[in-house]
């Protein structure tokens, strides 16, 4: 708009200045003067002169003609104009213009002859054009004769030197007989910016960013049909996959619980909502851009489709390296579902490449089309069925539910942050690690890290501090510890009254983040963790009491070089295996191949970041499942040989039973909400915790889920754990922290699933 003000204002100059002078031939030669020594164009390109602060010289004479009442007189007589190339002529007549090739070269330069001779021969009436201009072509500056039809269809005739100036005479006498553009609103720049601008700043909350950022930022700056196109295609078929399911929220999304709830998911939902609303008004802008101004067409094609054809290609290449160290369709399908560039940018590139008119530029479109189809066929429902095999896609079933309130039994105020929490089976004793940070700061030469003990108390307010890194009770006085150094490990029992002397102890290897877990009723202890390279994990089990125990070293999964540390092993004492899990990302790895992409995979739209489920076994790490959500296993075993993992997809706490020795993944129950913290208690039940601060208990035996508002009086519950008809909570305080013993009440509420 502001620019349309510049050109009405400058055209308005040029009234009063041949109102006050009296002489416009003067002041057209004036002007042409200026351009001259300038070195201007006398005609801007369309695309220019709607843009541009000035009309063009040719435009504005037109204007001081007519406001000096000189009539415009016709061509005389047919301009013959030959071509540097021989054997081609260009005709200016009065009515139109003849495009003449296949002369032979010792034709006379005469309008008969040459038409005559010509083995072909084009003719068209300047009505049907938008555009007849000289115009710089090639280099070195060569001038050629440039004409721009009203569907976009150009022609040109390089120029010789010497017919410049009768061809631009010519000109000046046909300019009023051209179609002129019509200047409506979706010319306007700001309305393209502002557009691209707001599909840009939604998408930044909740899409993957890079493949509208590049059409986005063209469109911003530039404002051609081709990156508004390209922006319209890539935004509104984005969020057509989303709401089909067929792509993966970013990755970043994945890790915020925010996201597993209803309102933000609702939020999210309209944010892609409006994503795609504002992509569909991209594309119409674009086409209507396109349609009233078809020299446009090819304006920027060469930016917008490079830009995302590049981007398309990185994406390919990321998808593959994904899958290079298997299982390649599992990682395939993951890929594609995760990187929507590898089919956006594609269909984006196409989407620009259809506005140019020729036949080759739209068999590419159609090819670039058909190839950013397949990376949606690989990331289907369908592929995955047939080729992944992953039995985290198995149905799995709610649990039958119940609600219930518990009330506060007893609850004990302690002067230190602690975490950890251990309870005896009947819960009246708990065993918590205090935070090494509130201890007075170690000697720097000492060279044991410092380490806080552990604190064992109950809820008459007695507590006594106990050397060790993990515990587990044996019943309501005895307890197994777990002491760990760089060097060594030692395992002992300990009555918690009198911690003074130790009826058994034996010695271990050392073991880097050690996990004990301890089956009173079997009378077995397995210990699970890493050793200090954390290149193998080490399970170690034995039998209470006795001396000899079993060790098993197990190397760690280095999938595409970007694991990040594993999560804790999970080993069960009768079984000849462990699992793990770990969060891959492909890319962040500086070795080999990843690092070759790890520089630019950040800015791919939601590289695939995810969690993978790894059985670890004496022939090598072998990957069972994956998942989106985070995964993650318990290191305490449901029994003698299986493991309990739990992933989240979609807002829901899915349950697997994971059997090591042989790797078998079955179905254990579902929790309709995010459950985060799992602690399996010593009656075998397990607890979570809702996104609320609700306690949700999950008896595998029964398939049942209790779903537990705690009493008020407490700080929120960050560690809960079952145990018997109670569940006994830890919470946080600025200055210390609380262990509270909930009493479970009557059913409130239940219903069948």
């Amino acid at each position: 708009m502001r620019i349309s003000r510049h050109q009405a204002h400058e055209a308005e100059s040029d009234r009063r200045a041949v109102e006050l002078c009296g002489d416009g031939p003067a002041l057209a030669r004036a002007l042409t003067k200026l351009h001259a020594l300038t070195r201007l164009p006398r005609r801007w390109p369309l695309e220019m002169e709607r843009t541009a602060s000035h009309p063009s010289l040719a435009r504005r004479i037109q204007a001081i003609e007519a406001a000096a009442g000189i009539p415009s007189p016709p061509l005389a007589a047919p301009v013959v104009v030959a071509g540097r190339v021989r054997d081609r002529f260009v005709i200016l007549g009065p009515e139109r213009i003849e495009w003449l090739d296949g002369v032979p070269p010792e034709t006379p330069h005469e309008t008969a002859a040459v038409r005559e001779a010509a083995a072909s021969a084009r003719v068209l009436r300047y009505g049907e054009l938008i555009s007849l201009r000289v115009a710089t072509a090639g280099a070195g500056g060569a001038l050629a004769l440039v004409a721009i039809e009203r569907d976009g269809t150009t022609h040109s005739l390089p120029l010789r030197e010497e017919d410049v100036g009768s061809v631009q005479a010519a000109l000046d006498r046909v300019d009023a007989r051209l179609t002129r553009g019509r200047r409506g609103s979706v010319h306007h720049g700001f309305i393209a910016s502002a557009l691209s601008a707001c599909l840009l700043v939604v998408a930044v909350f909740s899409a993957h960013v890079a493949t509208l950022m590049l059409p986005g930022l063209i469109a911003a700056f530039r404002q051609n049909p081709a990156a508004l196109v390209a922006l319209g295609v890539t935004a509104s078929a984005q969020a057509g996959l989303w709401f089909a399911g067929l792509i993966d929220p970013p990755g970043w999304a994945a890790w915020a619980p925010a996201f597993a709830s209803g309102a933000p998911r609702s939020e999210i939902g309209l944010a892609w909502l409006v994503i795609g609303i504002l992509g569909v008004c991209a594309l119409l802008l674009g086409v209507a851009r396109a349609r009233e101004a078809p020299e446009s067409r090819r304006v920027g094609i060469a930016l917008t489709a490079g830009a995302l054809g590049a981007l398309g290609l990185l994406a390919w290449l990321a998808v593959v390296v994904s899958a290079l160290p298997g299982p390649v369709a599992a990682r395939l399908h993951d890929a594609a579902r995760a990187m929507p560039s590898a089919t956006l940018a594609l269909w984006g590139c196409a989407a620009a490449l259809l506005l140019v008119p020729l036949p080759r530029a739209r068999a590419g479109a159609v090819t670039l089309a058909i190839l950013g189809a397949l990376p949606i066929l690989v990331g289907s429902t369908w592929f995955a069925d047939r080729f992944v095999g992953d039995p985290l896609r198995v149905p799995n079933r709610s649990l039958t539910s119940d609600a219930r309130e518990a009330v506060t039994r007893s609850q004990i105020h302690l002067d230190k942050i602690a975490t950890g929490l251990r309870v005896s089976p009947s819960g009246s004793r708990f065993a918590l690690q205090a935070w090494a940070g509130r201890e007075e700061d170690d000697d720097a030469d000492d060279q044991e890290p410092a380490r806080a003990p552990m604190l064992v108390g109950d809820f008459s307010g007695a507590s006594r501090p106990i050397e060790g890194d993990d515990l587990g009770f044996l019943d309501e006085a005895r307890a197994l510890v777990l002491v760990s150094t760089s060097k060594t490990a030692e395992l002992k029992i300990l009555d918690v009254t009198e911690p003074s002397s130790s009826p058994w102890r034996v010695v271990l290897p050392p073991v880097a983040n050690p996990r004990l877990s301890v089956d009173a009723s079997a009378g077995t202890w397995t210990v699970a963790g890493v050793d200090r390279q954390w290149s193998h994990a080490i399970g170690l089990s034995g039998r209470v009491g006795e001396d000899t125990f079993v060790t098993r070293r197990w190397p760690l999964p280095r999938s595409r070089g970007a694991v990040q540390p594993p999560g804790s092993v999970a080993h069960a004492p009768g079984s000849d295996a462990a699992v793990v899990s770990t969060i891959s990302v492909p890319g962040a790895s500086t070795r080999g191949l990843g690092g070759l992409t790890g520089p630019w995979l950040a800015f791919l739209p939601g590289s695939p970041t995810q969690w993978e489920l790894w059985r670890l076994g004496s022939e090598g790490p072998r990957r069972l499942a994956a998942s989106r959500g985070p995964l993650s296993c318990l290191t305490t075993p449901v029994d003698q040989s299986t493991v309990l993992c739990w992933s989240v997809q979609r807002g829901a706490t899915l349950l697997w039973r994971v059997t090591p020795s042989s790797g078998a993944v079955e179905p254990a129950g579902s929790l309709p909400v995010w459950g985060h913290n799992p602690q399996i208690g010593p009656d075998g039940r397990l607890a979570f915790l809702s996104p609320e601060g609700a306690v949700l208990v999950v008896d595998l035996s029964s398939r049942a889920l209790t779903r537990v508002t705690l009493a008020g009086g407490a700080p929120r519950a960050f560690t809960v754990v079952p145990a018997g008809g109670q569940i006994i909570s830890l919470s946080r305080r600025p200055q210390g922290s609380t262990v509270t013993a909930y009493e479970l009440g009557q059913v409130t509420a239940s219903r069948p699933r």
